[in-house]
């Protein structure tokens, strides 16, 4: 073992350097660097005009964001980002060095309202991990001098670095370290050696014990091994195995405490790899078929594509179970309803970023963004936005039909087929019309959940909810009006102003109210998809469904009843409970079921923004609306 504290050394020569920013440009030579998206014509790219304008037009984000580290010159950086006990952010970066600065790996942490930064090796570094233990936090990396082996630092409560060799053989062709840390301290580092395969490392605190786990043949510099803890303190590990084509195979190793299992999930590369709060795999990888997304509950994988996604640098899984992803400049999201994706436009999640995802419904992002004269390494953070609103009703004319209408975000607007276009509403609000006055007719209304606003045209303007809850504006007395009411995920409340709270379901729920007994009040109930359980408050539970299917409940048989009904989006299937199955769309499509002809019975509607069209099954087929809009029917 090799122990050296380097703290005061490190930092007397920290104290040479011009600014506390670091600058290099990449290794250069045999070694390649990760390419960038679109810089390998083997990747799938997009490139149709309809993709091209949905890329144009993606809604923005605001993010709040602060300047950790700045560069004069073009520097080397790769960053790593973890959070502490209290969600804090902590960052480990690394330079290649230049003329103006020296090479070297360094952690960063909040002092306030500012950042600190510390010096944990003077020599050139790359490909670095960093992880948080019980109560301090460890960095796993690679030296850039011979003979290349592989380090493990660790930080002392007392703010001092130690490091220890790991495998001093790992060498020239050794590659992306992932570490993780138990909350007895102990490390796992998980890496790969080009024309060897996938090393595994455990330490004790004195020594190492390294192993291969399995031979990868190949040589793609592309394939990051990543490494995780489950609930009992052992490691799980995704890679890929090439296997002569560019994609390869997408592996998954589990341990035990006594033995490894390996599966081959799919064909595929690049895989990125996080377990939830229940010790739940989620991949996000590359194949012939896009990107692809897979998780694993209740003994089964199940498998999405997602659409409109780049090259994807970091995912990370919220407090609700949804994927969080970035790519690029953008911010790629599963919101429970569909694939969502957000726009900062100015390069911010360019080149190396790390993503993560708190307990307190907060993302984080670490970020390297090059520019032709200067670098800045950014931390960004923002709350999770709320999952999407319910329509409360879709007639806007009274004449007994349901309407198509959507709410375009980027500008406030609304439009209404054949009837109206106006302006109602922000980029921060969600669409939530119903018929508030009981006069027959849908008002335009939208809930701003970070002002717990409500506001209905014409109408009225209220306050009840916070940021994360979700709008469920229904007729929940039977009254035949619209009563403002949340669901708050975190609690399994529901709240109707002016009316009760009652708390049912949990936040791996989704909202699914409707009138199940044909009395003219809309019942309260949820659908569980991790095991398909729905649940209907004081009336009934049963099992249907799965996990990726998306409930679509309605009246389909026109008894005055709502059934249970799904839609499986990977084969386009609609299910109703105890009743009739058909195939109609696809897993792009938003479903919009609602009485479209004015004959009492929910039709099953579509609307794939991606054409800007809606479809009515056996009804009729039109265009409206554009990317990103949002559906408000019902």
């Amino acid at each position: 073992m090799q122990q050296t504290a380097l703290l005061a050394a490190a930092l007397s020569v920290a104290l040479l350097l011009p600014s506390p920013a670091l600058s290099a440009p990449r290794l250069t030579g045999a070694r390649p660097t990760r390419p960038r998206r679109g810089e390998n014509a083997a990747r799938p790219v997009v490139a149709s005009a309809r993709a091209r304008k949905a890329e144009a037009d993606c809604p923005r984000e605001a993010w709040n964001e602060q300047t950790v580290r700045w560069s004069a010159d073009t520097p080397g950086w790769e960053t790593s980002l973890a959070l502490d006990a209290t969600d804090q952010p902590h960052l480990a970066s690394a330079t290649y060095g230049s003329a103006t600065e020296l090479p070297g790996l360094y952690y960063s942490y909040r002092a306030g309202a500012d950042w600190a930064w510390q010096t944990v090796d003077l020599r050139e570094t790359r490909n670095l991990s960093l992880a948080r233990g019980a109560s301090t936090f460890h960095v796993a990396y690679l030296l850039s001098e011979a003979p290349y082996p592989l380090l493990y630092a660790s930080r002392s409560p007392g703010g001092t670095w130690s490091i220890q060799t790991v495998d001093s053989d790992a060498g020239y062709y050794a590659w992306a370290p992932s570490l993780a840390v138990s909350e007895a301290g102990t490390p796992h580092i998980v890496y790969r050696v080009l024309f060897a395969g996938i090393k595994y490392a455990v330490g004790n605190g004195a020594s190492w014990t390294v192993q291969t786990l399995e031979t990868v043949g190949g040589s793609s510099w592309y394939s990051y091994p990543r490494i995780a803890l489950d609930g009992a303190g052992h490691p799980r590990i995704v890679f890929d195995q090439p296997t002569g084509d560019w994609w390869g195979a997408v592996r998954y190793a589990a341990y035990d405490g006594s033995q490894w299992s390996f599966h081959t999930l799919d064909a595929g590369g690049d895989p990125l790899f996080v377990l939830d709060s229940s010790s739940n795999p989620h991949l996000v990888y590359w194949n012939s078929e896009g990107c692809i997304y897979q998780r694993y509950e209740g003994g089964t994988w199940f498998k999405q594509r997602i659409h409109d996604c780049g090259w994807v640098h970091s995912i990370a899984v919220d407090t609700l179970g949804n994927l969080h992803l970035t790519y690029d400049e953008d911010h790629v999201y599963w919101n429970g309803l569909r694939w969502g994706r957000r726009d900062r436009g100015d390069g911010w999640f360019e080149d190396d970023s790390e993503l993560r995802a708190d307990s307190t419904g907060k993302l984080h992002v670490a970020s390297t963004s090059y520019y032709d004269d200067h670098a800045v390494l950014r931390y960004l953070w923002k709350y999770i936005d709320p999952l999407y609103a319910l329509a409360g009703a879709g007639d806007y004319d009274g004449d007994g039909t349901s309407d198509a209408a959507v709410f375009r975000p980027s500008d406030g607007s609304w439009a209404i087929r054949n009837l109206t276009r106006t302006f109602f509403g922000s980029d921060s609000d969600h669409p939530a019309s119903g018929d508030y006055n009981g006069d027959g007719t849908a008002d335009i209304a939208v809930f701003r959940p970070s002002a717990g606003l409500w506001s209905v045209r014409g109408l009225s303007r209220f306050y009840f909810g916070g940021t994360f809850d979700q709008a469920v504006p229904r007729d929940y007395n039977g009254n035949g009006t619209t009563a403002a009411a949340i669901f708050r995920p975190s609690a399994g409340m529901w709240a109707t102003r002016g009316s009760e709270r009652v708390y049912f379901g949990s936040s791996r729920d989704t909202v699914a109210p409707g009138d199940y007994d044909a009395d003219g009040r809309t019942d309260v109930a949820i659908y569980r998809p991790s095991i398909g359980l729905w649940s209907v408050r004081n009336l009934t539970r049963f099992y249907f469904g799965s996990l990726l299917d998306r409930p679509c409940p309605g009246d389909y048989d026109g008894d005055g009843t709502w059934e249970g009904a799904l839609f499986r989006p990977d084969e386009g299937q609609w299910m109703v409970r105890q009743g009739t199955r058909y195939w109609y769309g696809g897993d792009a499509d938003l479903l919009v079921p609602a009485d479209y002809d004015g004959d009492g019975i929910d039709d099953a509607g579509l609307f794939r923004d991606s054409e800007q069209s809606w479809m009515v099954r056996d009804l009729t087929r039109f265009y409206f609306g554009d990317y990103w809009d949002i559906p408000a029917t019902r």
